[in-house]
């Protein structure tokens, strides 16, 4: 079975559904300009997703969120396994217990699942296949979508709390050194991407992580005071800006002062060459002549 459509005329839960109904495995792959995510499925269950920002492996996503104390990976010298081996060396070391990775499995798919809900404007398309070589995990696609409803209602709340993706952001300027903050790894990882002014959506795609961690990361550095929104001036108050500029540069006392200066640097013209007002002594060849 192969579907292909664009969001903007179908629901990502009608191909979900429609896939998970007809027990198809494949892959469902979603496109939204440079953006690309491919979830899949076996027998009708969501067993992995890709996401743009979704790059790290199981045990760095673990070690990260502090489900597993650090360095478990180099000990294990796991780093270059795939997540599927690496689910399988968690529960044969018993770093983790069953229930308790599934749990973390779920929350982590929830939240995937729950920023590709907002894509209403992708490509789709799904090729079905066999069988699959990498499998993660085995959800139910309503346990899924159940968990990323919730998560996407929190991301909703936090897409609130920051700037638009069009909007940009800079660091904001410390109104005293003695003003000091203490920044974790992934606010410090944040701020070494602001190197210039961005926009949100920019500085999103070099932050590499995903939407939540994002947009939380953002949010909290904004109520520090450590990020600034520079906002547009809008047309209207623009032109009365410029017009004032106008208005208060041609006042008399300007113009005076501004035709005195002039005055002071140009040479009159007498006779066909110049003589200054400060020296009424003749001009040396030097002098530019006035051309008739």
């Amino acid at each position: 079975m192969t579907l292909k459509g664009d969001l903007s005329e179908f629901d990502l839960h009608e191909i979900l559904n429609l896939i998970s109904d007809r027990k198809k495995t494949g892959h469902l792959t979603l496109k939204r300009g440079k953006d690309k995510a491919i979830i899949h499925f076996n027998k009708g269950r969501i067993c992995y997703i890709d996401t743009p920002y979704s790059k790290d492996s199981l045990f760095f996503k673990l070690e990260d969120k502090g489900v597993m104390p650090g360095g478990s990976s180099s000990k294990l010298k796991a780093e270059s396994m795939s997540d599927t081996k690496q689910k399988e060396l968690i529960i044969e070391k018993k770093l983790l217990k069953n229930h308790e990775l599934n749990e973390f499995l779920l929350e982590e798919l929830g939240r995937d699942l729950a920023e590709l809900l907002f894509w209403k404007d992708a490509e789709f398309i799904f090729e079905s296949k066999n069988e699959l070589t990498e499998i993660v995990y085995e959800f139910k696609l309503e346990d899924a979508l159940s968990e990323a409803i919730s998560k996407s209602v929190n991301l909703r709340d936090l897409k609130k709390q920051v700037p638009a993706e069009t909007e940009t952001i800079h660091l904001k300027k410390p109104s005293s050194p003695d003003n000091m903050i203490t920044l974790d790894a992934k606010q410090m990882e944040l701020v070494f991407c602001l190197s210039r002014e961005r926009t949100m959506d920019d500085l999103r795609i070099r932050f590499g992580r995903d939407s939540f961690e994002f947009y939380e990361t953002v949010s909290t550095l904004i109520m520090n005071n450590v990020l600034e929104n520079i906002v547009a001036e809008s047309g209207q108050k623009k032109s009365e800006k410029e017009e004032g500029k106008r208005s208060s540069t041609n006042t008399p006392d300007k113009n005076k002062r501004d035709n005195e200066k002039l005055s002071e640097k140009e040479p009159t013209p007498i006779h066909g060459k110049y003589i200054s007002r400060d020296d009424d002594r003749a001009p040396s060849g030097k002098d530019r002549k006035l051309t008739a």
